[in-house]
């Protein structure tokens, strides 16, 4: 079973190197249209705007997270350091389902500030509530280092 700490080194590459410019990138045209609703007080296309843009912001993260999982066992963080993510039941590749169901699950761990990513303190097989609705476990593929 993959070490906590490089769990959190992946994600934290992750959301540094690859997902922050992306959300920064993707936001940016909104942002003209978002200070002209708050200078002009429409509350309405403001709300609107911050909806559609936080969406947006989300559909990448499910697809990043599911792609990258489905067609390369892991996250580009994840792949840096060795680690996989497998079938719990037969070490094997994730399907495009568990991928998704993972990802999706990623999100609540997300919204709910990171909390149930601690249970990987508190279980043998160190998973997830990702893992555990995607029957997945993150494995290492390198060598511990001496």
């Amino acid at each position: 079973m993959a070490p906590p700490m490089d769990r959190l080194a992946a994600a934290s590459v992750d959301w540094m190197a690859v997902l922050l410019p992306q959300l920064v990138t993707l936001s940016t045209p909104f942002k003209r249209v978002m200070m002209q609703a708050l200078v002009l007080d429409e509350t309405a296309s403001f709300t609107s705007t911050l909806v559609f843009m936080s969406l947006s912001l989300i559909a990448v993260i499910l697809l990043y997270q599911t792609l990258m999982t489905y067609f390369w066992g892991g996250t580009l963080g994840k792949l840096l350091f060795g680690l996989r993510v497998v079938n719990i039941w037969d070490r094997s590749h994730p399907t495009l389902g568990a991928s998704a169901i993972r990802s999706l699950a990623y999100a609540l761990d997300v919204l709910l500030l990171g909390i149930p990513n601690l249970s990987i303190f508190a279980n043998s097989r160190r998973r997830t509530l990702h893992d555990k609705f995607a029957d997945t476990v993150v494995i290492t593929i390198r060598p511990m280092a001496a």
